[in-house]
């Protein structure tokens, strides 16, 4: 045992870099193999599209897009999807280490806690797609190893970096600013905090996100098909750990009260936080799974069957989770439709989608859209989705100046039960609409007719 110890000392550090590049290769494998490297998920078109926009002489002070603009120019457009996550999974995952060898924690206890992180599904989704969280968590990690430094000057760097990327993180940064002066009572850091919480508010800005519709339980659930969840194992052996420490609760009162404001944040406005709620997670996860094992077992064949139980389970998890990733879309076909949307669509006309998919519209099939990312408008489309009749699907297409109706087949998933409802029916019914293009995962129509 001690022999293994001394081991794990000194390597550790591979193995959790080994099996990040593990994972990450899998994946990328698995969308080279079966979707032509097709960058994954929706906000790295917004991003991508941001960056490509800085390009062509548009301004922009957001950090983030500054960067993504700066690794295009080396790697191009599409690759920097590829690589610029990668890169920041690495730095993210040194500087947890360099921050957990900072404020003394156990070896074995800092390696659960990495281990189990290194395999979370947000984790492997959030590095393994271009996303303004990562990038926010890799800079309040930076930032909170020089507050142990007493580096001010570079933590505040960092922080200011963070509140120009996103108003979430900003109102992050107001948060940790807010438990910094309650631990330090320092007069200059309570000034600080109101400065970050009034800037945040004032540059209010949403990057686009796309988990609504999904419920609390499901949407926190990496097994239930969550790829910005949690491990179901180290939910459970969380709640574990943080039972054992509740005793220690005055100690831990920051800890806890960054935690439920995060979790506060992810059930009502954005799962991306759940990044950051990873850490007090694998944290509680970890204590729970030191518990059972140092605890006393009448049986030590119970002790070890759980211990291989959790071990499978965590094993089958993650490889879930992989397969989850790397089949997020778009696949190859949705991707086809999008591109022959760009042949049809002219600039000045509008294609309706749901607000989700906006960034694909935009990014691939260079059209323009009327259900935006950053201004969704959920009762147009729930109305053109599901019309009471022909007439009023008609006029409210002809309002709103729509030309083209790109569904996929999540959209069907969805608002659809059968092919005989909504707008599926009248589409396939009605001479008003015509079909472009159609496969087994979109379609793509247009409105050759109107409400007379």
């Amino acid at each position: 045992m001690h022999k293994f110890l001394k081991l794990e000392k000194h390597n550790y550090k591979y193995f959790l870099f080994s099996l990040f590049t593990f994972i990450s290769l899998v994946i990328q494998i698995i969308r080279f193999v079966h979707y032509d490297s097709v960058p994954i998920g929706y906000e790295s078109y917004f991003h991508q599209r941001m960056a490509a926009s800085i390009l062509t002489g548009n301004r922009s002070y957001n950090p983030f897009h500054l960067l993504i603009s700066g690794f295009s120019l080396i790697f191009g457009t599409l690759n920097v999807a590829k690589i610029l996550p990668l890169i920041m999974g690495y730095i993210t995952l040194w500087l947890l280490i360099k921050f957990f060898e900072k404020t003394g924690m156990d070896l074995i206890e800092r390696f659960i806690v990495l281990l189990i992180l290194t395999t979370s599904p947000v984790f492997i989704y959030l590095s393994s797609t271009l996303n303004v969280y990562l990038f926010g968590l890799m800079m309040v990690l930076a930032g909170a190893l020089f507050y142990l430094e007493d580096r001010t000057i570079f933590k505040n760097i960092c922080y200011l970096i963070i509140l120009l990327s996103s108003f979430y993180l900003g109102l992050l940064i107001s948060i940790i600013c807010l438990f910094e002066y309650l631990r330090d009572k320092n007069k200059s850091q309570f000034f600080y905090f109101l400065f970050v919480l009034i800037f945040s508010i004032a540059s209010f800005q949403i990057v686009p996100y796309t988990d609504a519709g999904n419920n609390l339980i499901s949407s926190f659930i990496g097994d239930l098909g969550a790829v910005l969840g949690f491990n179901i194992y180290a939910l459970i052996l969380s709640i574990f750990g943080l039972l054992g420490l509740w005793k220690h609760k005055r100690m831990h009162f920051q800890a806890y009260g960054i935690t439920l404001i995060l979790f506060i944040i992810s059930v009502f406005f954005d799962k991306r936080i759940n990044i950051f709620l990873l850490l007090p997670f694998s944290f509680f996860a970890a204590k729970g799974l030191i518990h059972f094992k140092n605890r006393e077992w009448n049986m030590l064949l119970i002790k070890d069957l759980t211990m291989l139980i959790l071990l499978v389970g965590f094993t089958i998890s993650t490889i879930s989770s992989i397969k989850e990733v790397a089949n997020t879309g778009p696949n190859n076909e949705v991707y086809e439709s999008l591109t022959v949307l760009k042949d049809y669509a002219n600039k000045n006309e509008k294609v309706f989608s749901t607000y989700d998919k906006s960034e694909w519209i935009r990014s691939i099939g260079g059209a323009e859209v009327v259900n935006d990312f950053n201004e969704p408008n959920y009762e147009l489309t729930k109305q053109i989705l599901l019309p009471r009749n022909l007439n009023n699907l008609l006029n409210l297409l002809k309002e709103n100046k729509i030309t083209y109706i790109w569904i996929d087949d999540d959209i069907r998933e969805r608002y659809f039960d059968n092919e005989e409802q909504g707008l599926i029916y009248f589409m396939k019914n009605s001479d008003n609409f015509y079909n472009i293009s159609q496969n087994e995962y979109a379609e793509l129509w247009e409105i050759s007719g109107d409400s007379e």
